[in-house]
């Protein structure tokens, strides 16, 4: 099973959400194909900006 954890921070000035796992070239590979996602080096991890649409459950 692959665990994934979403997290808020800030960054930038502005309210994020870190994308957490342990290193998988699956996931990796398919969160550098996603609109939006983006890497920090300051961080080592993915994240994307902390918005309403990005935050529903489904």
């Amino acid at each position: 099973m692959k665990e994934v954890k979403l997290i808020s921070f800030d960054y930038r000035n502005e309210k994020q959400v870190a994308i957490k796992f342990g290193y998988n070239d699956e996931i990796r590979i398919h969160l550098k194909k996603l609109l939006g996602v983006k890497w920090s080096n300051t961080h080592k991890t993915f994240y994307i900006k902390y918005l309403s649409e990005n935050t529903k459950h489904y």
